[in-house]
């Protein structure tokens, strides 16, 4: 037994949606660097 073909046209709303990004800047990794040593309470909300 095959699949009949649906005979209609297709179509799409097509729409144009903001960015799922919450924080822009959010998706760059912070860059950790002996300049720029985090402190004793960040070093904690990094591990």
């Amino acid at each position: 037994m095959s699949i009949p073909i649906l005979n209609y046209a297709f179509s799409t709303q097509n729409q144009r949606v903001d960015g799922f990004e919450y924080l822009p800047g959010e998706e760059q990794p912070k860059i950790y660097t002996t300049e720029n040593l985090p402190t004793a309470y960040e070093m904690d909300e990094i591990i």
